[in-house]
């Protein structure tokens, strides 16, 4: 699937908003190349998506529902 990536501040991925639940996430994308639990700060628990051929990774925050929250 091509994907063509525009982060969108305040709003999102492209068609995918923040706040997207990590179904509604790999319906649209697919299933990701790795995926990585953040657990080492105190007050940060995520975890991480990897579309490495995309270049990019989502994050979703386990103090907030595992809703997708950040992406780098």
């Amino acid at each position: 699937m091509v994907f063509n990536p525009e982060i969108k501040p305040c709003i999102g991925l492209s068609n995918l908003p923040f706040g997207a639940a990590m179904s509604a996430v790999e319906k649209i994308l697919g299933k990701p190349e790795e995926t990585e639990i953040l657990d080492d700060m105190e007050d940060c628990h995520s975890t991480v998506w990897h579309y490495w051929e995309q270049g990019f990774s989502l994050f979703f925050d386990e103090n907030n529902q595992q809703l997708f929250g950040c992406v780098h």
